[in-house]
């Protein structure tokens, strides 16, 4: 949540800027812990088993919490108003992300990028703020229905979720994500190729990266996920 208010605003100064460019944000399937991959649909843990793990200990996880300061990095772009408090980040219960990463990219697919934006931005907000589970099904369907989408195409959407439809696709993209060498999130991919190192940046270092690659002759390797991710079949 704190990293899309960053590249949004980096865009909006990049589109002051560079008027004749187009710029748009084009979300790449990404897990935070891969081993979840393998877990059943309804697996959940405490977020502070996981930070345990990762770790080694509860002390080890507070140390680097407090350096970290997820909460103050939040309320510097006041999503502390919405909730985005160190209680509630406490409660946060981790899954897998496979079923919220299908329907992002079925969402973008069908719906537009605006509306899959509204999507992910809600599920988001369940998930730090609310406790929600992001792998649970009911969770992204009432999003579903909080962001519009409501008759046949809901329950085309349902019945998406509900097969195994762009599964095989996903895990493709994230092997591409392990190859490129992707490791934490955000991660800022221009004209296929990382412009910026994984991890939390600001909106200036954001911008810096885009007028790097604009001014460097806005050139790369094309496509990098764009291709993968279309082979999801939507109805």
């Amino acid at each position: 949540m704190i990293g899309t208010v960053h590249i949004k605003e980096a865009i909006r100064s990049a589109e002051v800027l560079y008027p004749n460019w187009k710029f748009f944000l084009f979300r790449v399937p990404f897990l935070l812990e891969p081993g979840y991959i393998d877990k059943p649909d309804n697996f959940t843990e405490p977020h502070s088993t996981r930070m345990m793990r990762k770790f080694g200990s509860m002390e080890n996880f507070v140390s680097f919490r407090t350096v970290h300061d997820l909460p103050g990095r939040a309320a510097e772009v006041n999503l502390d108003s919405i909730g985005f408090v160190q209680d509630n980040l406490s409660k946060r219960v981790q899954s897998s992300t496979l079923n919220s990463h299908r329907l992002v990219v079925y969402i973008t697919k069908k719906f537009g990028r605006d509306l899959a934006e509204s999507f992910y931005s809600g599920i988001n907000k369940k998930h730090f703020v609310e406790g929600g589970v992001l792998n649970d099904k009911s969770m992204l369907l009432q999003v579903a229905s909080d962001v519009g989408i409501t008759g046949k195409d809901y329950d085309d959407l349902e019945s998406f979720l509900h097969s195994d439809v762009g599964r095989a696709t996903i895990l493709k993209s994230l092997d591409l994500v392990e190859r490129v060498g992707v490791h934490g999130i955000p991660t800022l991919i221009l004209g296929g190729k990382m412009a910026l190192g994984s991890g939390a940046q600001r909106a200036e270092d954001i911008l810096s990266g885009i007028k790097s690659f604009i001014e460097g002759g806005g050139e790369g390797g094309g496509r990098l996920f764009g291709d993968i991710l279309e082979e999801i079949d939507v109805v």
